[in-house]
């Protein structure tokens, strides 16, 4: 059975994989990805660097750093645009884990905070960093502990 780190990221990879606005899912080193010759754009990025989870009387709080992305023309004609979009696309991220808890287990707190961002690399993108805080139970339980 998926539990833990594993259960809620996978879940998120398969709202970006179905979400028709996002055409890349990724979780390795961004400068990993943006040395590929075949970038796809938008992107929804885990920074699994910035990850960074606390223990709470039974549960785990586990703040994760999304990134959602998109390429903009060097003139930065599309700007506006991008970031609207892509802001658009992060409201999504948080409605579909904000209102669907029991479905899946865990539980995207209220105090997501979101900030925009500019890179330029090879390409201009920008969007918006989405930082959640994640709450899913924890089995305490001292006979479970391998010994």
């Amino acid at each position: 059975m998926e539990k833990g780190l594993s259960k809620i990221i996978n879940v998120i990879k398969s709202f970006a994989t179905a979400h028709p606005q996002i055409e890349a899912f990724v979780s390795k080193p961004l400068t990993e990805y943006v040395a590929q010759n075949d970038r796809k754009y938008p992107i929804l990025w885990l920074d699994y660097s910035s990850i960074s989870p606390s223990a709470q009387r039974g549960q785990w709080v586990i703040s994760m750093p999304f990134y959602f992305f998109d390429r903009v023309e060097r003139d930065y004609s599309n700007l506006d645009t991008v970031m609207s979009s892509q802001l658009f696309t992060a409201d999504d991220f948080l409605t579909k884990f904000n209102d669907n808890s029991c479905e899946y287990g865990f539980d995207f707190q209220d105090n997501s905070s979101v900030t925009a961002w500019i890179l330029d690399f090879e390409d201009i993108v920008c969007g918006w960093q989405v930082t959640v805080s994640v709450q899913t139970g924890m089995a305490r339980n001292e006979n479970k502990i391998p010994t």
